[in-house]
């Protein structure tokens, strides 16, 4: 427990968790509370408090309140940093939201680059096989082949029609397995 001015503020400045910037403010709002005191010593007794009295009365300090003030200089100190900085924390939020949104566009940008290079090398695939198919060059031998091989087969089916004609010129002896029977002779009428 602190029992004077030094010791108090050595207090303040022994905490690990706050910075010198806090010890100091929580000294000065304890020299402000000590003030207060003091006033109000001189208004009740008509005299300073003599320093054996202020001693006295920094040792009857309980360390809750110590912690309040510290707690107290900590919350004040945060307050003016943001306060202080706000200007700079808009900018670099905005500065993080422009940055994100760049980066975002950047990226969707690669993507429909590399969609469209893609893209591009298949419409050339088309391209050369649309032009292989339609060239006289790509399709000479193979529309040669198909019209010779389409007469073959046309000749072929003339060949079998007339054979089947040949043989029975009726429409039916197309559809019938059989010969046709042999042509009767009349009867004699009185035989």
């Amino acid at each position: 427990m602190p029992n004077n001015d030094r010791e108090v503020f050595e207090h303040f400045l022994s905490d690990p968790d706050a910075s010198p910037e806090v010890a100091h403010l929580a000294y000065a709002a304890y020299a402000a509370s000590k003030y207060d005191w003091a006033t109000r010593f001189e208004e009740l007794k008509g005299r300073p408090p003599a320093p054996a009295e202020v001693d006295q009365w920094i040792a009857e300090l309980p360390m809750s309140r110590f912690v309040e003030i510290r707690a107290t200089a900590s919350e004040t100190f945060a307050l003016a940093a943001q306060t202080y900085m706000r200007d700079e924390i808009e900018k670099a939020k905005a500065e993080a939201v422009r940055a994100s949104i760049f980066g975002e566009v950047q990226g969707i940008s690669r993507l429909v680059e590399a969609n469209n290079k893609t893209a591009l090398v298949e419409a050339r695939a088309i391209r050369e096989r649309v032009e292989k198919a339609t060239s006289f060059k790509g399709t000479w031998l193979p529309n040669t082949f198909t019209g010779i091989i389409a007469s073959l087969a046309f000749s072929v089916i003339v060949l079998v029609i007339a054979m089947i004609y040949q043989r029975d010129p009726s429409l039916f002896a197309l559809f019938k397995g059989a010969s046709p029977p042999p042509v009767s002779t009349p009867v004699p009428p009185g035989n």
